[in-house]
């Protein structure tokens, strides 16, 4: 992978954190304890539901793609590679998924048994939890909830030999069949069915057509930049006006990731590398720790700043704009204070990164 492409996906990557965060935001509905502060429709709303529920949801579909193009770069089918990927994901994902997993288990507990915070949890105490919920809570379904990104690259990990095999077998009907399951939203239980599909666009394009992504769309990407825009406010105005229409929001949502993945990642060559500055590259080393790190810190500066002010509609306006930039500053500070004191540990709950 030459220099150029090796840069996009990292300057990408960084976007995409930024956007995940800021889908975290979101705060239409929050929960105070016993207490639940809804907001009614209005232009925080619609805000709120342009950007998280619709700009931010191209950010976790682009991880996956990546994931999969990275994983099976140059990938030739053998057993010892299999084993070798397998190895090295035990410590890019695995160690990274229980130690945060545990950190935040342990976390929650001490801070559950202090009255004065009960504010901040409206759901089950951990110490009211049977022994089979504990060990689903750290190996399942972890505190921190961005885990679960985790937790499905290393299943799609394991079943990588299945995966090529299908790939290199079957190709383009095995790409439509899981593009199908994707599309027509069908469970598949074991993983998201979004993840899945992303992983095998990526991969499909590492093993049959990796020149593909050197391509430059030109002024094109405007096009593809309007339509993702388009579909996204009909569906934003679809939301805000409770249009009964489930199965078309869906369908938009579905078409607003294409065409958003497509705009991202063909605006790059138009806007961001003009406007890249070498200073700034450095902050895009971090951008695993900010996944890793801002929640469920974020949930909690949410909570903190509706508690000391009120539940108005610019109040959640502002929270909404205020608290990820907040946590964002704080991971990056931390990030950077662990990796220049302990850099070593620093490595290590980031596997390696």
């Amino acid at each position: 992978m030459n220099e150029f492409l090796s840069l996009k996906f990292k300057t990408i990557s960084f976007l995409s954190i930024i956007l995940v965060v800021f889908l975290h935001s979101y705060n239409l509905i929050v929960n105070l304890g016993s207490d639940v502060i809804s907001l009614r429709q209005g232009y925080s709303s619609v805000i709120q539901n342009f950007f998280s529920q619709g700009i931010c949801r191209v950010a976790v579909p682009i991880f996956f793609a990546i994931s999969g193009y990275l994983f099976f770069l140059k990938t030739q089918g053998s057993i010892n590679e299999f084993i070798s990927k397998l190895q090295k994901r035990i410590k890019t994902i695995l160690i990274p998924y229980l130690f945060w997993s545990v950190l935040w288990f342990v976390i929650f507990v001490v801070l559950q048994s202090i009255p004065e915070l009960s504010v901040f949890f409206s759901q089950k105490l951990i110490a009211d939890y049977s022994t089979v919920e504990k060990i689903k809570t750290v190996f399942l379904l972890p505190i921190p909830y961005q885990l679960w990104f985790l937790r499905d690259l290393m299943l799609l990990a394991i079943l990588s030999p299945l995966l090529f095999y299908l790939l290199k077998s079957i190709k383009f009907g095995f790409l439509i069949l899981i593009f199908l399951i994707w599309f027509f939203d069908i469970n598949l239980i074991i993983l998201s069915n979004e993840s899945l599909f992303f992983f095998i666009l990526g991969s499909f394009i590492s093993i049959h057509y990796d020149k593909i992504l050197l391509i430059k769309f030109g002024k094109k990407a405007w096009l593809y930049f309007t339509v993702w825009i388009t579909i996204i406010i009909i569906k934003t105005l679809i939301l805000h006006f409770q249009y009964e229409f489930g199965t078309l929001l869906t369908f938009l949502h579905k078409l607003s990731v294409i065409f958003g993945v497509l705009a991202i990642w063909s605006l790059y060559d138009r806007i961001v590398l003009r406007l890249k500055k070498t200073s700034d590259l450095k902050y895009m080393n971090y951008s695993f720790f900010i996944y890793i790190f801002h929640e469920p810190m974020l949930q909690f500066v949410k909570k903190a700043l509706f508690y000391i002010t009120n539940n108005s509609e610019l109040m959640s306006l502002i929270i909404y704009i205020l608290a990820p930039v907040l946590v964002i500053f704080i991971c990056l500070g931390v990030g950077i204070l662990l990796k220049r004191t302990i850099p070593k540990f620093y490595l290590f709950i980031c596997g390696g990164r």
